[in-house]
């Protein structure tokens, strides 16, 4: 049985003669996201979105102030993605993409810089796999210095909602142990996601990436914007220690979602959309 989000209908708005924006498969566009951390211990940060003339998402920028100043420009045109980070306006690293016919990523090499002589130097290489057995999709992480072991992560769908099962691999013997657990207690709520991004990836990407540098690789963008079509189309519910309220306007437009601890009930963090109008 599926667990319900809590839906907080609140007429925060007038009625608007603007009209939000729809792409050609009848999804509500985003512009913007902020997400604001309850304890302030870590920065705020936004997320922009940029569109081509599809209406599709073909651009992505994050940026936070804090400590650092922290942006990431992530974009796809002409079959191919890219991505760059900053930090402090410096470059930080840098990520090759390989697609596939349909445009998503097949292969994404994560370049780390070495602090020390500012050089780049290959930290890890995720492969997407479209056609993993009764998988949606595998993603396997090997680090560069270590040929042995690797992660493979399967995004399994049921009843059209995205799941993470996780195995550790032995690539000299050739072995690889059975999946274990979903994605850590998540459960989707019964309200459709009409938006065209996966919010979920905002609370804790199914690829283990929640928007931050301090955990960068497998990049949580790609799934955010739907470029490996996988977004679930409920709305999710609860995450492991964590559940979603969802700030409803009168229109129908999720406004906000309130991540609350369950233990306590206490905000963690909140995200504010805006859509395109």
């Amino acid at each position: 049985m599926k667990h319900i989000a809590s839906l907080l209908l609140i007429f925060l708005l007038p009625f608007s003669a603007h009209a939000i924006k729809l792409n050609q498969r009848g999804e509500k566009m985003v512009s913007q996201v902020n997400v604001v951390h309850a304890d302030g211990k870590r920065a705020p940060y936004s997320i922009k979105f940029g569109y081509d003339t599809a209406m599709d998402i073909n651009l992505m920028e994050f940026e936070r102030k804090g400590v650092n100043h922290e942006i990431a420009k992530i974009g796809r045109g002409n079959g191919e993605i890219w991505r760059q980070d900053y930090v402090d306006g410096n470059k930080f690293g840098h990520y090759i993409f390989k697609t596939d016919s349909h445009g998503r990523p097949k292969q994404m090499q994560w370049f780390d810089r070495n602090l020390l002589n500012g050089n780049d130097y290959l930290n890890s290489t995720f492969t997407y796999d479209y056609n993993y057995q009764d998988y949606t999709l595998s993603i396997t992480h090997i680090y560069a210095d270590d040929k042995e072991a690797g992660l493979r992560e399967l995004v399994c769908v049921d009843n059209g909602n995205a799941y993470m099962l996780k195995s550790v691999m032995n690539l000299q013997k050739g072995t690889e142990s059975k999946p274990f657990a979903n994605c850590r207690g998540m459960a989707y709520s019964d309200t459709i996601n009409d938006l065209n991004i996966d919010l979920q990836q905002l609370v804790c990407g199914y690829c283990r990436v929640g928007g931050r540098f301090d955990i960068p690789a497998n990049s949580n963008f790609v799934f955010l914007a739907n470029w490996t079509n996988t977004k679930s189309k409920n709305l999710i519910g609860v995450l492991d220690k964590f559940r979603m309220e969802y700030i409803i306007d009168i229109n129908g437009n999720v406004k906000q979602v309130v991540v609350k601890w369950r233990s306590t009930n206490e905000i963690r963090n909140t995200i504010s959309i805006t859509y395109v109008e």
